[in-house]
C-alpha cells in the first residue's frame, strides 16, 4: 500500500461510504441488483470503521480501513 498524505488521509475517513464510491466496472449494475443485502453489509462494515478510524484518529487503524477499502474506491487512488 502506498503513504498517503495527511490530506488524503482526512479525505478517506470523512468521506462516508456509499455505493456511489465505487466505480462503475466494479459496481457492476446485474451484480449490484442480485447482491443488494451483501452490499449494504459490506458498505455497513466499512462505514463503522471509518468512523471509528475518525473518532479515534490512530494511524494504525486508519492504514487497516485503507487497506480495506476495494480498489475501485474513488475518493483517493488506492
Amino acid at each position: 500500500m502506498r503513504e498517503f498524505t495527511p490530506e488524503e488521509k482526512e479525505l478517506i475517513v470523512n468521506t462516508p461510504i456509499t455505493l456511489d464510491l465505487f466505480s462503475a466496472s466494479f459496481v457492476d449494475k446485474d451484480f449490484k441488483h442480485y447482491c443488494r443485502s451483501e452490499w449494504k453489509n459490506l458498505i455497513s462494515v466499512l462505514e463503522r470503521i471509518r468512523i471509528m478510524s475518525r473518532e479515534t484518529e490512530n494511524d494504525e487503524i486508519i492504514e487497516n480501513f485503507i487497506s480495506m477499502l476495494p480498489n475501485s474506491y474513488k475518493v483517493v487512488k488506492l
